[in-house]
């Protein structure tokens, strides 16, 4: 059984797979501006260019989101958002509860990921 702190880690390691992929664009509608232009603009401001995700990224970020499948909507979306490093300040505003209580259900949500990510196929 994988422990809390790797659960975490791939959870993260998901996170940054799902930021690396291209945007969904609707059809039809472009934009005038070269991307190896843009690209440039981006680098001389100092921003972090992503590599895009393998396919065995891809194919290790669609099992560890199958872990998320025996959460509800509320605890697989305060996971998601702490894979994403939300902080918790931000989350407790969201949920409407007290930093402690919601450190309650992550740790709560973690565990039920835990158990999944121990079985071959989690339902």
């Amino acid at each position: 059984m994988k422990e809390i702190s790797e659960i975490k880690q791939e959870l993260e390691f998901a996170a940054e797979v799902m930021r690396g992929l291209p945007p969904v664009k609707v059809q039809g509608f472009g934009r005038s501006w070269p991307d190896f232009v843009q690209q440039e603009a981006q680098n001389e401001a100092g921003e972090q260019v992503f590599c895009r995700p393998s396919g065995a990224d891809i194919e290790r970020m669609d099992q560890i989101l199958g872990w998320l499948r025996p959460l509800n909507a509320g605890e697989t979306r305060l996971v998601w958002q702490r894979a994403n490093h939300v902080p918790w300040k931000k989350l407790c505003d969201e949920f409407k509860v007290h930093r402690s209580k919601l450190s309650e259900k992550y740790n709560i949500a973690l565990a039920k990921v835990q158990v999944c990510a121990g079985e071959a196929e989690c339902r």
